[in-house]
């Protein structure tokens, strides 16, 4: 899909008036969440790319989510020893959605036990308590990876469309 030369002229002037004024974005801390914004660089010109081209944002975020679901599943194959698999087969990408004006989408496990090998469990045994299973952090393991290559795709992503100076 090709975009006329005045939409495009016009983000390329937002997107240098708000490079200079530099303001500065505090990113909140969720486990499973990939929010675009997370990068303080390119939020902006993010939030300003989505208003005027919202089908690419959109094909963006689902393709940063299938490749962030990737680099989770191999970190939870590595950590997690589960006998059945179940955990590992119930790993999904969420749809897109606005969080706090930042549009973000959900990697999760839908495993109904996922929530006890991410934080951890209490174990019994006959009807006493043993000791405690330690959680196994997989998201949060996977946060800086994830991280990097956000910073990755969207310095990509901007460089394809756009050229700046």
């Amino acid at each position: 899909m090709r975009y006329s030369d005045a939409e495009i002229n016009e983000f390329r002037r937002k997107a240098k008036a708000k490079a200079r004024r530099k303001k500065t974005y505090t990113p909140k801390n969720t486990e499973s969440c990939v929010i675009v914004s997370e990068m303080t660089d390119f939020s902006e010109e993010l939030n300003e790319m989505q208003k005027l081209f919202p089908d690419v944002c959109k094909k963006f975020l689902k393709s940063v989510a299938k490749t962030s679901l990737k680099t989770v599943k191999d970190i939870a194959k590595r950590e997690v020893k589960e006998k059945t698999k179940n955990y590992h087969k119930r790993f999904k990408v969420g749809k897109g959605y606005t969080y706090e004006g930042n549009h973000a989408i959900r990697v999760y496990n839908s495993a109904r036990h996922a929530h006890l090998i991410e934080d951890g469990h209490v174990i019994f045994s006959h009807g006493k308590n043993v000791g405690f299973a330690t959680g196994k952090k997989v998201f949060k393991q996977s946060e800086f990876e994830v991280s990097q290559l956000l910073e990755f795709e969207t310095g990509k992503l901007l460089s394809e469309y756009f050229t700046f100076g």
